[in-house]
C-alpha cells in the first residue's frame, strides 16, 4: 500500500516493526499528529517479517506506507524504508516510541542550521512501568535507549560514546547515500538485543566529514514494557555491547585490539561485584568488559 503526492515531502519518518501491532497504534497516533503539515512528511512503516496482524493496523491509514521486508534483521529494515523514502531528510523512530508533537518540525530546522550535518539525534527519555525491580538503576536507561547527553542547545557531537541512538535519529539522504547506508551485518534481529548499526553509519558519517549533531529540542518518550525490565535483557544487552565496541575499536577507530585498559576495567567490575558494591550495575559491566576482549581476542588470531 504505497500513496504519493506529487509534492516531495521535506523529511520521511520510518518506524521499522518487528511483532509490534500491540504497539504501532499510540506510535502512528503521535506520527501523524505532528505540527509539520502533512504535506511536507511522509510516515513508513516497515514490517520486518511480522506473522501478527502489523498490516492490518497500518491499512487503518491510508497515508501510512507500509512496505514489507521479509529478511530478518533491524538494518535491513532500515535500509528498506530509507532505500524508498522520498525526502532529502530521513528520520527513524522505534515502534514503542512517542513523537512529541514538534518532532519532525525541530529536526530538520537542525538540519536547516547546519548544512554540514549528516546525522541529527533527539532525546530520547525513558518511560518504565511503575514499581520498576529493586535491582533497577538510573545506570541501565541506556539499556533501554534512554539518550541525553546533557547538552541544552543544539550540539555538534566529537565523541562515538555521545553519538545518537536509533530510537529517534535522522539523516541526510545524500550522508547515508556516500556511507552506504546501515551494515546489515550489524544489527537486532528478531527480539534480539545486538544493536550498534546507528553508531556504526553515525563513526563511519563522521569520518567522512559530516557533522553529528543533538536537538534537545526533538524528543521521542521510549515506552518499556514491563516484559523487558528483566535482568537477562540488561545481561544480554551489555555483552551485545561489549563486543559492538571491539568491533568499533578495531574497525572504525583503528585503535588496535590492545586489551590492558580493558582488563583493568574488567577487574575492578569484578572488585566491585564481589565487595556487593552497586552489585547489578558492576556485574553488567563485568559483563560488558569480557564480551569486549573475548571479540578483541578473536581479532588477534583472526577469527572476529
Amino acid at each position: 500500500m504505497e500513496r504519493q503526492g506529487s509534492r516531495v515531502p521535506r523529511i520521511s519518518l520510518i518506524v521499522c516493526t518487528y511483532n509490534g501491532a500491540g504497539l504501532l497504534p499510540r506510535c502512528l497516533v503521535a506520527a501523524r499528529t505532528q505540527t509539520l503539515p502533512a504535506a511536507d512528511r511522509e510516515i513508513i512503516v516497515v514490517d520486518n517479517g511480522s506473522s501478527d496482524h502489523t498490516h492490518a493496523i497500518v491499512r487503518q491509514w491510508p497515508d501510512v506506507r507500509y512496505l514489507y521486508s521479509p529478511l530478518p534483521g533491524l538494518s535491513q529494515a532500515r535500509n528498506v524504508g530509507a532505500y524508498a523514502a522520498r525526502s532529502p531528510i530521513v528520520a527513524f523512530i522505534d515502534d514503542d516510541a512517542i513523537a512529541a508533537p514538534d518532532l519532525l518540525e525541530q529536526l530538520l530546522a537542525a538540519f536547516d542550521a547546519r548544512p554540514d550535518a549528516g546525522c541529527v539525534g533527539g532525546r530520547i527519555e525513558a518511560r518504565l512501568p511503575p514499581n520498576p525491580p529493586a535491582w533497577y538503576s538510573p545506570h541501565f536507561a541506556g539499556h533501554y535507549s534512554e539518550f541525553d547527553p546533557g547538552h541544552r542547545d543544539l550540539t555538534r557531537l566529537q565523541q562515538l560514546a555521545e553519538f545518537p541512538f536509533g530510537a529517534n535519529v535522522a539523516y541526510r539522504r545524500e550522508a547515508l547515500e556516500r556511507a552506504r547506508y546501515f551494515n546489515e551485518t550489524l544489527g537486532r534481529v528478531g527480539k534480539g538485543n545486538a544493536g550498534g548499526e546507528e553508531l556504526d553509519l553515525e563513526c563511519r558519517l563522521a569520518q567522512l566529514g559530516y557533522g553529528i549533531y543533538y536537538q534537545p529540542r526533538a524528543r521521542v518518550d521510549h515506552i518499556i514494557m514491563p516484559e523487558r525490565l528483566r535482568w537477562p535483557h540488561i545481561a544480554n544487552t551489555a555483552k551485545a555491547a561489549g563486543r559492538n565496541w571491539a568491533y568499533y575499536e578495531i574497525e572504525l577507530l583503528r585503535s588496535g585490539w590492545r586489551v590492558a585498559g580493558d582488563l583493568r576495567m574488567l577487574a575492578g567490575a569484578l572488585w566491585r561485584t564481589a565487595r556487593r558494591q552497586n552489585t547489578y550495575v558492576a556485574y553488567s559491566q563485568s559483563i560488558f568488559y569480557r564480551a569486549k576482549i573475548l571479540r578483541k581476542l578473536r581479532y588477534l588470531i583472526g577469527h572476529a
